[in-house]
């Protein structure tokens, strides 16, 4: 009877060690971000309550990322050789103010070791 909840949990803890990272929220704006920006979140709510997968300042350095919780700053750009590789593609567009539009599309993060993290978003790009 003891050798159950030994083996439940290290099946546990094998389930945790290879879990798949994830792409995780940012509350806010981390500093960086300023004046033009994109931001995109995966629905209208997070958008709404300022719950972003994705800032930049206008497709320039930094922009931000989260997975599994760790804010990442990369470069939208590909300037630098990094971990992470971003992707950006745009569904629609549709200008929504004089210096803004909305957007909606599928944001593609790839690993170093090639694993690659995927959701769709919506957002928007201004001044």
């Amino acid at each position: 009877m003891r050798l159950l909840p030994v083996a439940f949990i290290l099946s546990s803890v094998f389930m945790v060690s290879c879990s798949k990272p994830e792409l995780t929220l940012i509350q806010g704006f981390p500093k960086g971000v300023t004046g033009c920006s994109c931001y995109f979140a995966q629905t209208e709510q997070d958008f709404r309550n300022n719950k972003f997968i994705y800032l930049d300042s206008y497709y320039e350095d930094p922009a931000f990322i989260s997975i599994d919780g760790k804010i990442i700053e990369i470069d939208p750009s590909k300037r630098k050789d990094e971990d992470y590789k971003v992707q950006i593609q745009f569904d629609r567009e549709e200008q929504n103010g004089e210096e803004t539009s909305w957007k909606t599309g599928v944001l593609k993060v790839e690993l170093k070791d090639g694993t690659i993290l995927e959701s769709k978003f919506v957002g928007e790009c201004g001044c």
